[in-house]
């Protein structure tokens, strides 16, 4: 019987996975040593060995329904940009994100464990590694899925992923279907894509993130010879416009022509049922 202890020693020995060392430990009757030689002949061990290396490259690839009602977004790591442009690592990451529109997990670990082919998405991952010789890491992923099947209450899901899989964005709207159009919902997270927002709008904007910003823009030299009625008025037209450069919905849209009308104005005009539920922006190594 494989025990805790025993599987805590080997991945703290060897670096391997929970699951990878409960399959050797089981394989070799809970014999540590002969468990080590075993993940070597698997070549779990030499990937292990690998994970510590830096992954700061990569790609971000997208699944979508023809519906456009679900989408997923995964970013995969590896060490050089070189790997990052193999055939091997972006039919991996192709048919990765496949299961992960097919599959939705919850989290990482779940993706992990799923199938993919004849063995879990772990075991390929490091067969890949072994393969390529770099560190490869699944680093994150996102599934949107719209919610409704009553066309009065339908939800659309946007994708867009920026020549070269460096940018990745998902973007999830709601409103009158008949104006919720998939062109819309596209140049939204092209939009995201070229103009990186951080949050939806000023009311998302963390209050401590918000009191800093706002400290910040009081302590600016040229406001010290300023009046204290003055200072007041010229933070909050200093914090709007912060407002306006990382907040999606009071963004100059990109492709207003008139180079002045906000994503909120744009939509409104549209259809003033429509609304922006959420939206997620990808970009490699940027949480690395």
């Amino acid at each position: 019987m494989v025990t805790a202890e025993q599987v805590r020693e080997l991945r703290e020995r060897t670096g391997a996975g929970l699951m990878d060392c409960k399959k050797a430990l089981g394989q070799t009757n809970s014999d540590i040593e002969k468990a080590i030689d075993y993940l070597r002949k698997e070549g779990i061990l030499k990937a292990a060995k690998k994970s510590a290396r830096t992954t700061k490259e990569g790609l971000i690839m997208e699944s979508h329904s023809p519906d456009g009602q679900v989408a997923a977004l995964v970013e995969v790591n590896c060490e050089t940009d070189f790997v990052a442009r193999t055939d091997d690592f972006k039919n991996f990451c192709s048919v990765l994100v496949e299961q992960i529109l097919r599959g939705q997990p919850s989290d990482l670990e779940t993706l992990k464990k799923e199938k993919l082919g004849h063995n879990t998405v772990e075991t390929v991952l490091n067969e890949l590694v072994t393969r390529i010789g770099e560190n490869l890491s699944i680093s994150r992923f996102e599934v949107f899925k719209a919610k409704g099947d009553s066309p009065k209450d339908r939800e659309k899901v946007g994708v867009y992923v920026h020549p070269g899989n460096k940018i990745g964005v998902l973007v999830q709207m709601e409103g009158d279907p008949s104006k919720l159009t998939g062109s819309l919902v596209k140049d939204l997270a092209m939009h995201v894509a070229a103009m990186h927002p951080l949050y939806l709008s000023g009311e998302e904007v963390p209050a401590d993130v918000a009191a800093r910003e706002k400290a910040n823009l009081k302590e600016s030299p040229d406001l010290a010879s300023k009046p204290a009625n003055m200072i007041e008025k010229i933070v909050l037209g200093k914090y709007t416009k912060f407002l306006s450069e990382v907040c999606l919905l009071d963004q100059v849209f990109i492709r207003d022509l008139t180079g002045k009308g906000t994503v909120r104005e744009t939509i409104a005009k549209v259809d003033p049922s429509l609304r922006i539920v959420r939206f997620a922006r990808y970009q490699v190594g940027e949480n690395k």
